[in-house]
């Protein structure tokens, strides 16, 4: 009876070590499941403040434009922005253009990449393939309106090469955003002015988002205009400062 006894002691303490191993090991696992889950949580909450912040900043921009960059922020992918113009206007180290991209980089960080695509000659020429090899989710062009006033006696004739751009791009992405912007003003434009207002209209008629950076300078009619510009046309330092002062509160809006 005792070495039963014995026997039967053995098996009930063997019992008792399994079943208590067992539930240490099921109360482990569950608190770590709940700390991994805690975590992972306060991780999508901290993506969706810092999402929240960046949609924010891109409160003006137009409503197409905020929800594709949205689908970026939660797929975690940069949002591509391809800035276009003219050598003359977006070639120099200090450009409205180079000034722009170190500023969204700024403040979009790495949920944004910036590209800038310049061109020497009229608008007749551009390869927009440089831009689609891009594959942007957004594009600003400022239209070779200064070259093209010596290849085109009718304003309107340009425009049709943005068609023929838009139409490319969308067929690369239909769910892609086109805006324009006229080149920097001068003193007395004549000709340039039609190019302007016809550019202006286009993008009306189009829906297309138009920033008329304009409103920043003086008055094409001022002679005080000059002191923004080389040359008496293209902008000078001051002359990219006002222009990228302008966008910077268009792409950037800040409280």
């Amino acid at each position: 009876m005792k070495i039963i006894s014995i026997i039967l002691t053995g098996i009930l303490s063997l019992v008792i070590i399994v079943v208590s191993h067992v539930t240490w090991v099921e109360r482990t696992s569950v608190n770590g499941n709940t700390n991994v889950s805690t975590g992972e949580k306060e991780r999508q909450n901290g993506d969706k403040a810092n999402h929240s912040n960046y949609l924010a900043m891109a409160a003006n921009w137009p409503e197409d434009a905020i929800q594709s960059y949205a689908n970026t922020l939660e797929n975690n992918v940069p949002y591509i922005v391809v800035l276009v113009g003219s050598t003359s206007t977006t070639g120099e180290e200090d450009s409205w253009a180079a000034q722009l991209s170190a500023s969204l980089h700024e403040h979009y960080q790495d949920t944004m990449k910036v590209e800038t695509v310049h061109f020497d000659r009229f608008s007749g020429d551009f390869n927009i393939d440089e831009v689609v090899r891009l594959s942007p989710d957004l594009v600003l062009i400022e239209p070779f309106l200064m070259k093209d006033n010596d290849w085109y006696e009718d304003v309107t004739a340009p425009l049709e090469n943005i068609d023929n751009w838009r139409e490319t791009l969308s067929e690369m992405n239909p769910e892609v955003t086109v805006m324009l912007q006229p080149a920097n003003p001068f003193y007395l434009p004549q000709k340039y002015m039609q190019q302007v207002d016809a550019l202006e209209t286009y993008a009306s008629v189009q829906g297309l988002t138009y920033i008329n950076h304009w409103e920043a300078w003086p008055n094409t009619n001022d002679p005080f205009i000059r002191e923004y510009l080389e040359e008496d046309y293209y902008p000078n330092e001051q002359g990219h400062h006002l222009w990228v002062e302008y966008l910077r509160e268009y792409f950037i809006a800040e409280e």
